[in-house]
């Protein structure tokens, strides 16, 4: 079995990750045999990544895309201050519900304010980094898997339903494929 290695997300540390967990599971391993290993995505960090992943969440990333095309065309270069003086009309017209607007809104603060510092951040060990990052609200631990959810998206896989679980701090969104049966498994 592949040995998993704490440390920062590199390429090396991604595969050595999707080894470990094939060795692990044998359905997993099946499903990358069919479709490939997930891209090893990289995003220039800063806030507009971080707009976008805000928009990512619980939509489609197609809009998603189309949203922040249309905000980058009402704010570029795309920098807190220049979000900030967009009202919420120009927001919704982007794309922007109430609650993405109030989460950029509070991202955006949070930098102008000197809260939050993603210089700074971006050089903090990843786990600091990401409690620094959830402090905001609108970031939470589940925006980092946009990246995996997009994976999903690309290769076949339909976004399901969104529940809510007490146990969790966080909504689950489900994703459906029909995967070919092995043995009597079926992924759908």
């Amino acid at each position: 079995m592949a040995k998993l290695n704490p440390g920062p997300l590199t390429q090396k540390t991604f595969s050595q990750a999707i080894q470990y967990l094939c060795d692990s599971d044998p359905d997993l391993a099946h499903i990358l045999t069919l479709l490939n290993p997930p891209p090893f995505w990289t995003r220039k960090p800063g806030f507009a990544s971080l707009m976008g992943i805000i928009l990512e969440q619980q939509v489609s990333l197609a809009s998603a895309r189309a949203s922040f095309d249309r905000l980058l065309g009402a704010a570029s270069p795309l920098t807190p201050d220049r979000f900030l003086e967009l009202d919420d009309a120009r927001l919704k017209s982007c794309g922007f519900s109430r609650q993405k607007t109030a989460y950029g809104r509070n991202l955006a603060k949070a930098i102008v304010d000197r809260h939050l510092n993603l210089s700074v951040l971006n050089a903090m060990p990843d786990k600091i980094a990401r409690s620094e990052l959830v402090k905001v609200k609108g970031i939470g631990i589940i925006a980092a898997q946009t990246d995996l959810k997009r994976w999903y998206q690309e290769i076949g896989f339909i976004e399901g339903d969104t529940k809510e679980f007490k146990h969790l701090p966080f909504l689950v969104t489900f994703m459906i494929y029909n995967l070919p049966s092995k043995g009597g498994i079926n992924a759908s």
